[in-house]
């Protein structure tokens, strides 16, 4: 079923619906781009750095166990990637596998959303194709970024999902919706503002009030709360160690109360310039129509976005006076913005768009894709003795006794590194201090790992880690071996790793 803006809005007369070889056409070329697009940044990946990046290295560190929650990051990425790993093997082809499917589903459901408003089908994949122009979706994305990448498909879909709400009203779509509210909690807590913010958005439209607020939302709220139950209730057992561990990340009341807070709105409005601020620019030399006055006229869906976009920066910014939070992350932001492709081509919908405008604009994300595309071989390369550190610890341990067991980390990075060179190792690490594992937590380490490119000797932190728990720590640092990344002579940096092996 295709529907159109004019079915929501109620304000204009509907066109006349597409016929089947219409529908069919419209949808083959945006995924056959997409599955081009994400097979060049599987390969890429695959192909690129051996060693794993921030976020990658943290899921094979949690993927340990199944549990109801980790850490500051509720679990539902980590419960798919264990899910999968039971099926394809816990390996880096996994994990990307996950990664690019979550960003698979954020264009497919912008791209959705937009066939949904827009008159004209084939203007839905400017609409997506805009994503690749933010720079934490066209580059990170595909670089790292899990989680926040799980979010904005996530946040996508519940925008798909509450436009059929408004539209279709069958029961269907309110247990959809239901679906998208609870695993988008699962994802990030930060989700809540975003759900909050279409809530206040849609109930401020007198059109669209009464769609929302009918007896099939309690099919929503039933199959949101059957979701996250598990997670709920880890999380009430630990809700002073996670807004501590939040709060300490957000910098709250840094210098003081009312300069954190003054610094936090400033960030609102840096974060914003940042993951639009270059998209909003190439949009409007592109397409230029968007300064008539009719663009900011009428149109309740219009409305509705704007609405939306607004209530979001009203909501953060009250969790910056409330909270007093110094430091506003862009990832905390960047789902919200998600939609202001959508928002941006609903105002020039009934604009001519002549051929050199899409000329000029495919040219701009071409070159942008191309772009990212090179960076990343040479990323790769750049991290090449990243990767040969990592495989001669795994060596080194290897020669020195180690093939397996409980391993203490400092980081999450080298923990997540060597579990992925040697699977059979169990990782604790001071940075996830709920991480527990059954068959490791009260088991004495056999090996001590952590970052020794600031100092010689045995990581403070480590030590103390074990003098809390009765382990004794050898002080003869003749027993602590050392991992040097081999940069070139000239490097003013220096990469290592320290680690210590402990007798069985």
């Amino acid at each position: 079923m295709v529907v159109h803006a004019s079915s929501l809005t109620m304000d204009c007369q509907a066109p006349p619906a597409p016929t089947r070889s219409l529908r069919a056409t419209s949808w083959a070329p945006f995924l056959v781009l997409l599955g081009a697009y994400l097979t060049l940044h599987f390969v890429l990946r695959l192909t690129g750095s051996a060693s794993l990046e921030f976020d990658e290295a943290e899921q094979f560190l949690l993927v340990q166990s199944l549990a109801q929650g980790y850490n500051t990051q509720p679990p539902l990425l980590t419960w798919c990637f264990w899910g999968l790993s039971q099926v394809f093997g816990e390996s880096l082809v996994t994990l990307t596998l996950l990664r690019l499917a979550s960003l698979g589903l954020a264009y497919l459901f912008l791209y959705a959303s937009a066939r949904l408003l827009l008159r004209d089908p084939q203007r839905a994949l400017l609409v997506t194709a805009s994503l690749l122009l933010i720079p934490a979706l066209g580059w990170e994305a595909v670089a790292d970024r899990t989680h926040t990448t799980l979010l904005c498909a996530l946040c996508l879909a519940t925008a798909y999902t509450t436009l059929q709400v408004l539209h279709d009203g069958r029961r269907r779509w309110f247990v959809f919706l239901g679906v998208c509210l609870g695993l988008g909690m699962l994802c990030k807590y930060n989700y809540a503002l975003f759900a909050v913010a279409l809530l206040l958005a849609t109930l401020s439209m007198p059109a669209y009030r009464g769609r929302l607020l009918t007896r099939q939302l309690a099919w929503t709220a039933a199959v949101a709360l059957l979701l996250v139950v598990p997670h709920l209730l880890w999380l009430t057992e630990h809700v002073p160690e996670l807004l501590a561990l939040i709060r300490a990340k957000a910098l709250v009341n840094e210098s003081g109360p009312m300069m954190s807070r003054l610094r936090g709105l400033s960030m609102i409005a840096s974060n914003i310039v940042q993951v639009v601020g270059a998209l909003l620019a190439i949009l409007m030399i592109c397409f230029p129509k968007v300064w008539r006055w009719s663009a900011w006229t009428g149109g309740d869906l219009r409305r509705w976005l704007d609405r939306f976009l607004l209530v979001s920066v009203l909501l953060l910014a009250i969790v910056v006076l409330t909270e007093g939070m110094a430091h506003i992350r862009l990832y905390w932001m960047l789902p919200f913005l998600t939609v202001v492709p959508l928002a941006y081509f609903l105002r020039i919908e009934n604009a001519e768009l002549r051929r050199r405008h899409w000329l000029g604009f495919g040219a701009i994300v071409l070159s942008s894709v191309l772009a990212v595309a090179v960076v990343r071989v040479y990323q790769a390369r750049h991290h090449a003795p990243r990767d040969a550190m990592y495989l001669a610890l795994a060596e080194q341990v290897r020669a020195d006794g180690f093939s397996g067991g409980v391993v203490w980390t400092q980081a999450h990075q080298e923990g997540g590194n060597l579990r992925h060179l040697l699977p059979a190792s169990r990782v604790l690490c001071l940075e996830y201090p709920l991480l527990t594992l059954p068959d490791a937590t009260n088991q004495p380490p056999r090996l001590l790992l952590w970052d020794a490119s600031y100092g010689d000797g045995i990581s403070p932190f480590l030590r103390r880690w074990a003098r809390d728990r009765g382990i004794p720590i050898p002080r003869d640092r003749s027993l602590v071996h050392y991992v040097n990344a081999p940069l070139p002579e000239k490097s003013a940096t220096t990469a290592r790793l320290g680690y210590l092996l402990l007798p069985e």
